[in-house]
């Protein structure tokens, strides 16, 4: 029989220790169907990490990706006041505006961003441009930017938006100075637009704009693209050149060109179709590498597609 002292001590002993786990190996299942289940593992948790990393890893390597990566298409920028901003229109009295048409023109093989601000002139686009620049895909090769200020710069002194002909003069060098500048994969060409000419109003004893006035401000911009040696579209001379033709040389061409302004200021249908013409002849005959029938778009019509061997036209892709 156990004494009291000896129940005490068998009562009172310390627990011990639990018997160690068997030394068995961790089998991971499969991760997913055609990848074959981790090796043995001795490290549970650690090893699990790392064994799945690795899977997902080679999983990620074995998609198969495009055989080659597509160029960007070559972009261009129109930058101006109203004139570039209505021009966007695709419908209306007046439309469709010349970028629309100039979209129209490079559907497919060049992006065209349009960047139009009514009211605005050759100042105000000094504190915006590199905003406006910045704004575009960086991924996007730049080639031209088509900068068509003046309309407002020409008002009459004393207008909010005049601009003096000098100070106009001394913004568009700096605007293409700014854009000679731009760092990019190709460099960009700048490219002047003329203002077109403006139907003064003859019953107004202080018209806001002067015909005369606005001829000033079209031939300087002219001038200063020849001296900084850079394309430019004259608007004004195209417009009045048509004008002209169509009237003989007696031709009131105050009168007449309201078959090409629709208030006086801005492009009527016949107007942007003007305007859209200059600038594509201007683009082919100055950056004939633009021309759009010299581009090419990055995928062949539907037309060369074979629709059961897809990979075959297009290529791989890694949603297939």
């Amino acid at each position: 029989m156990m004494s009291a002292a000896a129940e005490d001590e068998v009562v009172q002993a310390p627990p011990q220790p639990p018997s160690p786990l068997p030394d068995e190996p961790f089998f991971a299942p499969a991760i997913v169907d055609g990848i074959d289940p981790l090796p043995p593992l001795k490290d549970p948790v650690s090893d699990l990490f790392s064994a799945l990393s690795t899977r997902m890893s080679d999983a990620v390597r074995s998609v198969r990706l495009p055989s080659s990566r597509l160029p960007p298409l070559p972009s261009l920028l129109l930058f101006g006041d109203s004139l570039t901003e209505l021009g966007a229109f695709s419908a209306g009295p007046a439309g469709p505006g010349w970028v629309a048409l100039l979209r129209d023109s490079y559907a497919g093989v060049a992006d065209v961003f349009a960047r139009g601000f009514s009211g605005y002139n050759s100042r105000a686009a000094l504190h915006i441009l590199p905003r406006v620049v910045s704004t575009l895909p960086a991924t996007a090769p730049l080639r031209a930017a088509l900068i068509f200020f003046g309309a407002n710069d020409a008002c009459v002194d004393g207008r909010p938006q005049c601009v003096p002909l000098d100070d106009y003069i001394a913004n568009l060098r700096t605007l293409v100075d700014f854009l000679r500048a731009i760092r990019r994969t190709n460099p960009v060409v700048p490219v002047l637009i003329a203002p077109p000419p403006v139907q003064q109003d003859r019953d107004d004893p202080e018209p806001e704009r002067l015909a005369a006035r606005t001829r000033e401000y079209a031939n300087a911009c002219v001038k200063l693209a020849k001296e900084l040696e850079c394309p430019v579209v004259d608007v004004h001379a195209e417009i009045l050149k048509r004008v002209r033709e169509e009237g003989g040389e007696l031709v009131d061409e105050q009168s007449a060109l309201g078959k090409y302004l629709c208030d006086g200021l801005h492009l009527s249908k016949e107007g942007n179709a003007v305007v859209h013409e200059a600038v594509v002849d201007t683009l082919c005959r100055e950056l004939p590498e633009m021309s759009p029938e010299k581009l090419s778009r990055p995928f062949p019509p539907w037309r060369e597609l074979d629709f059961e061997d897809l990979t075959q036209s297009l290529g791989h892709s890694s949603l297939v």
